[in-house]
């Protein structure tokens, strides 16, 4: 083992490897909505800018502390949720509804119905007795619904 990672305790080796498992499931995620995102959340300009801050904050975290290896896993887990933020998207799709970081699964899914509202569609959706929205700037209420009625039909 390197000698920079010498000094790790139980803490350290866990907040890296909770990066890392952070870094792969948005990767995951990111590729498994490329094929399955029909109806997308717009991303706001300011998102990729959060992303990157937190990104640049933990790299800088981690020089400006010196590059101490205790600091090494504070720097791994903000880089990861630079990167989960610039990676994964909102919207919905035939695999599931996408929101928060998370996939949705349709046979997870109790309830769920859409409203036009002005400027989009919003989506309601009850999973566990909790219901959430997504709203779906830009949509067409027509095609929102019909994949809504084609989703019910599968699942």
């Amino acid at each position: 083992m390197p000698a920079f990672f010498s000094s790790f305790g139980v803490l350290e080796w866990t907040l890296v490897i909770v990066a890392a498992l952070l870094v792969c499931y948005s990767v995951y995620l990111a590729i498994d909505q490329r094929g399955s995102l029909r109806f997308v959340v717009p991303r706001e300009p300011v998102n990729a800018v959060v992303a990157a801050a937190v990104a640049v904050l933990g790299i800088g975290y981690f020089v400006v502390r010196g590059a101490q290896p205790n600091d090494f896993s504070a720097c791994c887990v903000l880089v990861a949720a630079g990167a989960s933020l610039a990676l994964v998207r909102s919207g919905m799709g035939p695999h599931g509804i996408y929101q928060g970081g998370m996939r949705v699964g349709w046979d997870r899914i109790e309830r769920v119905e859409s409203v036009a509202v002005a400027g989009g569609v919003s989506v309601r959706y009850t999973m566990r007795g909790a219901e959430r929205e997504l709203v779906l700037l830009g949509a067409d209420a027509g095609a929102v619904e019909a994949f809504l009625a084609d989703m019910r039909k599968i699942h």
